[in-house]
């Protein structure tokens, strides 16, 4: 699969619930603000928005469905300086 890693930031208030009924999944949440997720490479909603540095700064988030998430990555992969 082509992945990447993304920083958890929001979830909206029917993420990890059925989307009929509202009820909460038998597994409960995946994952929690502030958690590193494994994502599909070219799914989900990107919207930029630019910094108040302004110029061609700026930062992307993607709006991702609770059924994508793959994995949860333990430690911080920004520590991670290349890949052998």
């Amino acid at each position: 699969y082509r992945v990447q890693v993304a920083l958890v930031r929001a979830m909206g208030p029917a993420a990890f619930r059925n989307r009929n009924t509202g009820v909460e999944w038998i597994e409960g949440d995946w994952c929690q603000l502030g958690d590193f997720v494994r994502i599909p490479m070219y799914g989900g909603d990107r919207v930029a928005v630019p910094t108040p540095e302004g110029g061609d700064n700026e930062v992307i988030f993607i709006m991702i469905n609770d059924l994508d998430i793959m994995a949860i990555v333990n430690g911080d992969p920004l520590t991670v300086k290349s890949v052998i």
